[in-house]
């Protein structure tokens, strides 16, 4: 992108507008709403791993159909913020309809199908690198296709240096617009963090798909004595709330699971040892635990006999 692409007041064919909205905004089919106000305005900068456009458009529709979005397509996220009073965005992804007034914004993804309308409209645009995003923020799924706060939260904090830097790019040494670049895609992570506490969950299969992660990260690490409910909801990019509220319904807690998991390994190794014998310490050891006391009393209560006891009794 370059560092500033503008077309001033544009007037003319509905063609030629589209290859320009398609040259700023890559792939995508764009539908000029009514051709008599054909008219637009984008003044485009790049800051790092973020480009940010001011736009300023008459009625369209945007269409990414699975011929935009297969192989190969680009991996970015758009963020849009509207500003002109009264104008409203809509956005159409994973089965969601966002209505994006100002003081909100929305997140579209562009490796996945999708559709925005829009009346006239401005609103100021960013362009973010999707790597660059789930690093920082890997639950960017359930706030697509939703309208998020950018006013009197995390998000103002993210409108503000975004209206910033548009007034003040011609004058920022490029040094200083790539620190700032960086610092706009972590405030937009903490602003996507602290609105996933309040999104409603999509139905019972995201719910379920959300555990079944969880329960196969703890499967796979449950050896690791660290493990514990925050680094599950990290490696699984949901928060640790929302994990918790997930094993809730399950009847067993994150905690609980984790013991279960670790004395159910215990126990195969106490029934059918396999190599050399361990003894009950490295066995606890092994699976997980820091405390062969601890170990012991958790082992009784969960199959009625201490491990010396039931791998003696063992048939």
């Amino acid at each position: 992108m370059r560092q500033q692409y503008s077309v001033h007041e544009y007037q003319g064919d509905a063609r030629t507008w589209g290859q320009i909205l398609y040259d700023v905004y890559k792939p995508q089919a764009s539908t000029v709403l009514d051709p008599r106000q054909l008219s637009g305005r984008i003044r485009q900068w790049q800051f790092g791993q973020v480009e940010v456009s001011d736009y300023e458009c008459c009625p369209m529709r945007f269409l990414r159909e699975a011929r935009h979005v297969g192989p190969g397509c680009e991996d970015h996220y758009f963020i849009s913020m509207p500003y002109l009073p009264g104008c409203a965005m809509n956005l159409t992804q994973e089965g969601r309809t966002a209505h994006c007034t100002p003081g909100h914004m929305i997140l579209q993804h562009t490796a996945r199908p999708s559709e925005l309308m829009h009346p006239t409209v401005g609103a100021i645009i960013l362009r973010v690198s999707g790597p660059a995003l789930r690093e920082r923020f890997r639950n960017t799924l359930d706030c697509l296709g939703v309208a998020l706060p950018a006013a009197g939260s995390a998000g103002a904090l993210v409108s503000s240096l975004a209206t910033s830097l548009v007034a003040n790019a011609p004058t920022l040494e490029p040094a200083v617009k790539q620190a700032a670049g960086e610092s706009l895609i972590d405030l937009l992570a903490i602003a996507l963090e602290a609105a996933a506490g309040d999104l409603p969950r999509s139905g019972h299969a995201v719910r379920a798909a959300h555990r079944a992660r969880a329960l196969g990260h703890i499967r796979r690490h449950f050896r690791d004595p660290e493990l514990a409910p925050a680094p599950v909801a990290t490696a699984c990019g949901i928060s640790v709330g929302y994990l918790h509220e997930l094993f809730r319904d399950s009847g067993m807690s994150v905690w609980e699971t984790i013991v279960e998991t670790r004395l159910l390994a215990a126990q195969r190794m106490l029934r059918e040892p396999v190599g050399a014998p361990k003894s009950v310490s490295e066995i606890a050891f092994y699976c997980g635990f820091g405390d062969v006391a601890h170990f012991s009393r958790r082992f009784s209560r969960r199959f009625g006999a201490p491990p010396r006891q039931f791998r003696d009794r063992a048939p």
